[in-house]
């Protein structure tokens, strides 16, 4: 075990998942209020018992969003320590709407489980998410279209982007 670090029970352990629904220049993000505050946020899932990564992401996708999505590859994997949180270990995933011509016509899918959906510009990602670990690992894969693998210590950098 490295220095600083702690050993939690499994049970203090949660997998989660989102789905970066994209085309050239927009993202697709929902909104959902949490404790009177709207947040914005890519589409997500936890895992639940005996089920696969894959289904979560696409469960969790028509749940919210109330489309079906066909999940591709993994975008990225997202560690999130803290002392007084549970551990997360987070998927990225890359999807893809079956009817890509009619949903990203400039039209909004009319959302399941979330207040809204809607495609924004990917230059507006800040303006919109701000849990700065989430955005830091879409905009790193946005700009390197590859796999990537991050750590982010909660207890050492802002979660909120200012």
């Amino acid at each position: 075990m490295l220095e600083g670090e702690t050993e939690k029970p499994m049970s203090e352990h949660r997998l989660t998942t989102s789905v970066i629904v994209a085309d050239a220049d927009r993202v697709l993000v929902i909104s959902d209020e949490t404790g009177g505050v709207l947040r914005w946020r890519l589409p997500r899932g936890i895992v639940r018992e005996g089920e696969s990564l894959r289904a979560a992401a696409r469960r969790g996708f028509a749940e919210e969003v109330g489309l079906p999505v066909n999940i591709g590859e993994l975008a990225f994997v997202a560690e999130f320590l803290s002392s007084s949180r549970t551990f997360e270990l987070h998927f990225g995933f890359v999807g893809r709407l079956p009817q890509i011509d009619i949903a990203l016509d400039g039209r909004s899918p009319k959302p399941a489980d979330a207040a809204e959906a809607r495609f924004i510009p990917t230059g507006e990602l800040r303006a919109h998410i701000r849990h700065r670990p989430l955005v830091i690992a879409i905009e790193t894969w946005q700009d390197e279209r590859a796999l990537r693998y991050h750590v982010f210590d909660l207890d050492r950098i802002p979660i909120e982007i200012d």
